[in-house]
């Protein structure tokens, strides 16, 4: 006689976050938008397609630097008062700035800017 022993795992949960995950993927690279999501200590952690075209940055070149590669050296004390107002839960919507490019080019931008809460399922 053999024994089998088995387990049975429900899956859908993780298939259907996992759909949702691609979706969300896919529209954000196929904004026009520049998208870039950052750390509270900021540092880059995504950048999309719009943000490699209007910044000239790869994503493999960027993901992992601190955000102010993109600030001038005039700006740099908007990011602290940026990160305070993420860390503090809130967003700051059309925030007109300058931003600097690959080449030194320097870019007028408008920013919105969202803290996201990720939340873990187990």
């Amino acid at each position: 006689m053999h024994r089998i022993i088995g387990s049975v795992l429900d899956i859908t949960e993780l298939k259907n976050s996992e759909t949702k995950n691609a979706e969300l993927a896919a529209i954000v690279n196929s904004s026009n938008d520049a998208i870039v999501s950052k750390t509270l200590e900021g540092i880059v952690t995504s950048w999309n397609a719009a943000a490699e075209e209007l910044f000239g940055f790869k994503a493999g070149e960027i993901i992992g630097q601190p955000i102010l590669k993109l600030i001038p050296e005039n700006r740099k004390s908007e990011e602290d008062h940026i990160l305070a107002k993420l860390r503090a839960g809130q967003s700051l919507k059309h925030f007109e700035t300058i931003r600097i490019s690959k080449t030194g080019q320097l870019l007028d931008v408008s920013l919105t800017i969202s803290p996201i809460r990720i939340l873990l399922v187990k």
